[in-house]
């Protein structure tokens, strides 16, 4: 869909942003007049089935045997958010959900360990 969201990214991701914006995009860029922020190697904007192909072949490369989607990556980060106490309505404004029901399915997922920080505007969540 086409609602705006948030997104969080730490320091190590806003350098790596930083660096594809500087020299990886430039480099992309067909049409001066693409707004995208990202493209694939045709210039063209980034497509959901783009970026699960890119997914796959990271996670073929780095021998992991489960399936990873772009979707699994949004359960594991409401999953990390709810294990370090951030609150349900807190996750759906994240995750940009209308509807607190559907946040309500990472309740039951199971508990997962993380050494990454996540912070909710600006303060760090709790374990």
């Amino acid at each position: 869909n086409r609602r705006r969201r948030v997104a969080l990214l730490n320091d190590r991701a806003i350098e790596a942003m930083m660096l594809y914006m500087e020299e990886g995009r430039p480099g992309l860029v067909v049409k001066a007049e693409e707004m995208a922020l990202f493209l694939n190697h045709r210039g063209q904007r980034l497509t959901r089935q783009g970026l699960w192909l890119i997914i796959k072949r990271y996670v073929k490369e780095v021998n992991i045997e489960e399936p990873v989607t772009p979707h699994t990556l949004r359960h594991s980060f409401a999953a990390h958010l709810l294990n370090r106490g951030a609150g349900l309505r807190e996750v759906q404004r994240r995750l940009g959900h209308a509807s607190l029901s559907t946040t309500q399915v990472y309740r039951q997922m199971r508990t997962m360990d993380s050494d990454s920080d996540i912070t909710i505007d600006g303060k760090p969540v709790k374990k």
